[in-house]
Parts: structure tokens; C-alpha cells; sequence
């Protein structure tokens, strides 16, 4: 809970530019990376039956003291890249088995509701809540307001968890529409929008793949995708 609660801390200070760079978090930052070294460390030392754990663990742990002494040293922008992928190492742990990290109550922070909707979406994103961050990501995309950068960056986002995440051909072209619809995209976007929306309808038609586990109909799935 203590490493939950941290991260999410520390999360949302790096996803955000304007946070990170602020001088009045600089310290709060670095305190949170030196926490985040001290309970990754202890996960290190956790006992597992499954031998991937302590090795994400042994991973997490040294990423995180990398982070925490690029910060010491001034290197701040490698510091920022290191603190905003260390999520993926809890992932990658609490995958191994049907629990989860609950994050719903950091997604519920003050702190959070702060972070322009991009952020938002990002830190939902990092931290594995997809619905959450697809829906804030469809908003974006849908908005009149938003444009250039963080509407390219929105749609790729709502894009790869569509497809990548929730393997739903349904969902994709769905953000597609959205995309070729909005009176703010610019042209290259709507051209790739276009090209997107041609392979979305063929992947729609094919043939879903079969259900049974033997290894034949695993093979043939197998050749089918490579093919």
C-alpha cells in the first residue's frame, strides 16, 4: 500500500511538465524517489515461489535507485523518463496472479483532477486503468478545443488500447470516427485516420481465432497470424 501510494504520488508530479519543472515540487519529487528505492528494495527481498517475481522485483529496485540518483546529480530529465516507466515493473508483478494494485483511489485525488486531460489520460494510462483512460482519451479526441500535439497524441493513445488492449475492432473504429469527424484534426491525422479505418473493417471481418487450446489449433492460429 505504501509503495501503491507512493507511486501514484510520484506519477502524477512526472507525467506533468508543469509539475515537474515547478521549484516547490522539486523536493517533494526527490523525497518520493528516495522512498519509492527504500520499498522497492525490501520487495527485492520478498520470498516467491515464482522466480520472475523477485527478478521484476531486483529489477524495479535498481530502475528506481537509477531514477533517485540522476535526480541527486541533476540529471532531471533522465531522472523524469526512468520514474515515468518504473510502473510497468509492478505490472509486469502483480500480473503473474489474478490480484491487483487498486489505484481507483489515487485516480479520485485532487492532485489528479488538476492534470490537463492529456496527463490525466497518461497517468491512467501508466498505471493500467484502461477503461478509465480510453474514455478520457475519447473525450479528447471529441473535443472542439483540443488540437496539434496532444490530439495526435489522444488519438494514438485511444488507438493502441483499442486494439493492443482490448482487441475490439468494434471500439477502434469507433475512435476512428471520431477522428475523420473532428473539425480540429489536422490533415495528416485524418489521412492515417482513413488508412486505419480501411484495416480496422478488414481485421472486423476476419475469422475469430478458435477457442479450443490443443496444440494443432495453435499451430494453425499460429500460421494464420503470420500469414
Amino acid at each position: 500500500k505504501a509503495l501503491n501510494a507512493t507511486l501514484s504520488e510520484i506519477l502524477i508530479d512526472v507525467i506533468s511538465d508543469r509539475r515537474f519543472q515547478a521549484p516547490e515540487n522539486a523536493k517533494r519529487i526527490e523525497a518520493n524517489a528516495k522512498k519509492l528505492t527504500t520499498l522497492a528494495h525490501e520487495i527485492r527481498k520478498m520470498p516467491d515461489n515464482d522466480p520472475s517475481v523477485p527478478m521484476i522485483g531486483s529489477l524495479f529496485a535498481d530502475e528506481s535507485k537509477r531514477a533517485y540518483e540522476a535526480l541527486k546529480t541533476g540529471h532531471r530529465d533522465y531522472a523524469r523518463s526512468l520514474l515515468r516507466t518504473v510502473s510497468g515493473y509492478c505490472i509486469g508483478c502483480h500480473t503473474q496472479s489474478p490480484s491487483k494494485t487498486d489505484t481507483k483511489a489515487a485516480a479520485m485525488s485532487p492532485e489528479l483532477k488538476k492534470l490537463s486531460p492529456i496527463e490525466r489520460g497518461e497517468f491512467l494510462a501508466a498505471t493500467r486503468q484502461n477503461d478509465a483512460a480510453l474514455a478520457e482519451f475519447e473525450k479528447i479526441v471529441a473535443s472542439s478545443d483540443v488540437r496539434g500535439m496532444d490530439l495526435e497524441k489522444a488519438t494514438r493513445y485511444a488507438m493502441a488500447i483499442a486494439i493492443r488492449v482490448k482487441q475490439d475492432p468494434e471500439k477502434t473504429l469507433a475512435v476512428i470516427e471520431n477522428v475523420l469527424g473532428a473539425k480540429n484534426a489536422p490533415l495528416f491525422l485524418k489521412e492515417d485516420a482513413a488508412a486505419w479505418k480501411k484495416s480496422a473493417e478488414e481485421w472486423k471481418k476476419e475469422k475469430q481465432p478458435t477457442s479450443k487450446k490443443s496444440e494443432e489449433a495453435l499451430y494453425e492460429e499460429a500460421v494464420r497470424l503470420m500469414s
